[in-house]
């Protein structure tokens, strides 16, 4: 049975907070929350009082981040520049947009060990599949996703990179 001895409150924003992403190292936690009034990644030291919102540059909607495996980047999915996969430095700099992809996908993209490749779960007319991205040379490669729902969401894959997780749904739960 889990029991939480000396639970420590991480946030203390007004406003939904959500999709949490730990770094690496434990020590910085990154979420998606409207505490400014829109969807932003905000970034947060474990006993550091203040948070940074690493997306305050778009009034639109950043969401779902995800830490990189060495812990220097966060990728994450906005509305920005005509939609896509955006990956930014964990502290400072601007965000670079790493796919046009146009499907439907809004959640957390995932990191392959080595941090060359991203995946995410795409739903493109009646077919769901997971993109593989190199971001050494912006190649890509397509997993068919089966299921018996109309959508795939929540991908999650595996660290050895052999299989990975979905939720199979009709639907995905969440209007953006």
């Amino acid at each position: 049975t889990l029991r939480l001895t000396s639970p420590v409150q991480i946030t203390t924003a007004v406003g939904v907070e959500e999709y949490p992403s730990w770094s690496p190292d434990g020590r910085t936690l990154a979420y998606q929350s409207t505490q400014s009034g829109n969807w932003d990644i905000w970034v947060t030291q474990v006993g550091s009082a203040q948070p940074l919102n690493r997306t305050s540059d778009h009034a639109g909607s950043d969401l779902s981040p995800s830490w990189s495996p060495d812990g220097s980047e966060i990728a994450f999915w906005s509305d920005r520049d005509g939609g896509g996969i955006f990956v930014m430095p964990a502290l400072a700099g601007a965000p670079r947009k790493v796919t046009t992809r146009q499907g439907g996908y809004r959640f957390a993209p995932q990191w392959s060990r080595d941090g060359s490749e991203l995946a995410f779960a795409v739903r493109e007319g009646d077919e769901n599949f997971m993109e593989i991205l190199s971001l050494r040379d912006g190649t890509t490669r397509q997993v068919p996703l089966p299921g018996r729902g109309a959508n795939r969401f929540d991908l999650r894959w595996a660290p050895t990179e052999d299989f990975a997780a979905y939720v199979d749904a009709d639907t995905a739960g969440v209007e953006v």
